[in-house]
């Protein structure tokens, strides 16, 4: 990737950052996501999240687990538990 496209894909990233609070990378391997993570939550104090073996959801549905998953972390204490079970709709 050319120094240009970087920084091009960079400012996406700090943008939408600026915008929703954090920014949402899928990582495909072919036509299934194979995980997805969050950018930005740690600036604001709080853990990244990461979604993996999610090869049964669409993109859509990637990025809308890790939307729920974000605002829960973002307006939920911290705790020590290690997992928080989480509910989104499932649209088929």
């Amino acid at each position: 990737m050319a120094e240009t496209s970087r920084e091009q894909f960079r400012g996406r990233i700090r943008a939408h950052i600026t915008d929703a609070g954090r920014h949402v990378t899928l990582v495909q391997g072919g036509e299934a996501p194979r995980f997805a993570y969050t950018i930005g939550l740690t600036e604001a104090g709080m853990p990244e999240v990461v979604l993996s073996g999610a090869t049964s959801l669409s993109a859509d549905e990637v990025f809308e687990a890790l939307e729920v998953a974000a605002e829960h972390v973002r307006g939920a204490p911290l705790s020590n538990s290690p997992a928080t079970r989480l509910s989104f709709s499932r649209k088929r």
